[in-house]
């Protein structure tokens, strides 16, 4: 088989006048069969016969007419043969630690897609995930992970689209960059002794006001003025507790925004300049005290999460048809490297790797896996229940060929 279908990622695609002069440049091509172009996502879609041309020759007439083009799948690639070396970006995945909500989308896109290959960046903001489309071979993921740190984000590498790239030029990967964050069971050390000291200072206002200052005496009779010097503690609970959120909020004007941090420590730094250590303590420790709360919530919803996920297979039988004879076969893929719109075959006994449709077969699904409901589900076009789940198995005695309506990365 010498026939295939190559994506490339068109970086100058606006808007529909482009479809024409691509479509000119493409399809005179030996060998290509057709040309579709998805406008949205900048992807062009060229059915050929790699033997007469090859992906990377219609990249670099793409690029000879300033298109900005960049191979995301080569056609040619064949089962026991490498053939990474023809593709030259690829989309790598990085854990970043300090995404708590939305507001941090924005300084995250500010400092990856200035980088000079980066093509797309997408977040999952519950798992803590970016992933970010580039040309490897000119910015390379460990430096968009150094970018992303300098600016405190803590940045660590999931995976690498460029890491079978990298290894084939024996290049030496951080193996220790790959390996995800371990997030603290615990509450830091500092956040504890804000808190503690935060405590001991509010008793001080028990002391109530002093009556030189025109006070109205203590608030519980009985109890001596010099209670109120114990509001001094809050002024080195501030401090035991402020170090992170000024960290954090300098990295943000750095960036040039404004966030939580910024507003907290403002909040801070002038509740200290008013004399009212007790407040400031009491907003850096509570502060610090809802992050920890957070990143254990959200580490939850991720251990969820990673759950479902490891439930998919990790290899897929791809569909691929000859565009020269027209035979129909499979090839054996890692699952991650299924595409939407890709056909997969689900033999008896097989996991399905993706979320997708039924286009042919009938057969029996066993879904327990996700909605732990023993009873198997009847799937297939004659029935009429056509949506399948990936992590769920066909238990029946038929396959099923399933159009892929999400990936791996999606679910």
């Amino acid at each position: 088989m010498t026939a295939g279908k190559t994506t490339i990622f068109v970086k100058h695609i606006c808007c529909a006048s482009e479809v024409p002069p691509i479509k000119k440049i493409l399809e005179p091509l030996v060998g290509v069969g057709s040309v579709n172009i998805n406008i949205t996502n900048k992807l062009v879609y060229v059915k050929h016969d790699f033997s007469l041309t090859t992906a990377s020759s219609m990249v670099d007439k793409l690029n000879a007419a300033k298109f900005g083009a960049v191979l995301r799948k080569d056609a040619d690639q064949r089962i026991g043969e490498d053939r990474t070396s023809g593709v030259t970006a690829g989309k790598t995945t990085f854990l970043v630690q300090h995404i708590c909500c939305a507001s941090e989308i924005p300084p995250i896109r500010n400092i990856i897609e200035p980088m000079k290959g980066v093509t797309n960046v997408t977040f999952n903001i519950t798992s803590k995930l970016v992933y970010v489309e580039h040309e490897f071979t000119v910015t390379t993921a460990s430096s968009i992970m150094d970018n992303l740190n300098r600016a405190k984000f803590g940045a660590t590498i999931k995976k690498d689209a460029g890491e079978k790239h990298h290894k084939k030029n024996n290049t030496n990967l951080n193996n220790s960059a790959v390996e995800e964050i371990t997030i603290e069971s615990g509450v830091n050390w500092n956040v504890k002794l804000a808190g503690f000291l935060w405590a001991v200072s509010m008793i001080g206002y028990l002391g109530g006001a002093d009556a030189a200052d025109g006070g109205g005496g203590a608030i519980i009779p009985g109890i001596p003025t010099w209670v109120i010097d114990l509001k001094l503690f809050g002024a080195l609970s501030f401090f035991a507790g402020v170090p992170q959120i000024a960290s954090k909020a300098f990295a943000s004007v750095r960036r040039g925004g404004v966030d939580a941090n910024v507003l907290m420590f403002t909040a801070a730094v002038g509740a200290m300049s008013l004399g009212d250590f007790p407040e400031a303590a009491g907003l850096t420790f509570l502060f610090s005290l809802s992050e920890w709360l957070e990143t254990q919530a959200t580490g939850k919803a991720r251990s969820a999460l990673a759950t479902i996920v490891s439930l998919r297979p990790q290899l897929a039988n791809l569909v691929v048809v000859d565009e020269v004879t027209g035979e129909v076969g499979v090839r054996v893929i890692a699952a991650e490297e299924v595409a939407v719109g890709d056909r997969v075959l689900c033999k008896s006994g097989d996991k399905i790797p993706c979320d997708g449709e039924v286009v042919r077969g009938d057969s029996v699904v066993d879904e327990s896996s996700l909605t732990g409901e023993s009873r198997p589900v009847k799937k297939g076009v004659e029935c009429g229940v056509v949506k399948v789940f990936g992590g769920t198995m066909n238990i029946g005695q038929s396959p099923l060929t399933v159009v892929v309506g999400e990936t791996t990365e999606n679910r």
